[in-house]
């Protein structure tokens, strides 16, 4: 059965509201040391690749990873034509624009190029429970 591992934590930061409060997060069990600093690992697609080879896929690790690849590229073209992308069971991947703070003062003077500082790429969860 699978189970998020989580720790509880006090805020130390004096500049905040919930100073003192405490709260949750989510332990991540993969992690590297480097001498005496502790970083994070994450599942990367090979390693994600093997996984799913193991369960009793009849597609050796090469080829689930092949597959893949071509999904992330094929995402990241549809986002990037204005499309938002729904996988089944998963949720939905979409973009969105962070523009500058204030705003243009009218649709005229909007200008991309200085009025936007970033694009992102979101999801959202599929809020169906199977």
């Amino acid at each position: 059965m699978a189970k998020i591992i989580y720790e509880v934590y006090q805020n130390q930061n004096e500049h905040n509201a919930a100073y003192g409060k405490w709260y949750g997060r989510v332990k991540y069990l993969e992690s590297l040391w480097y001498g005496r600093v502790k970083y994070l690992e994450s599942l990367n697609t090979r390693k994600l690749s093997n996984h799913i080879a193991e369960h009793g896929s009849i597609y050796t690790p090469d080829v689930v990873y092949g597959v893949m690849e071509k999904f992330r590229s094929c995402l990241l073209e549809m986002l990037l034509n204005s499309k938002k992308v729904k996988i089944e069971g998963l949720g939905t991947f979409y973009t969105t624009l962070e523009c500058v703070k204030g705003g243009a003062v009218s649709k005229d003077k909007f200008n991309i190029l200085k009025d936007v500082k970033g694009l992102h790429i979101r999801f959202l969860p599929e809020q169906d429970p199977a």
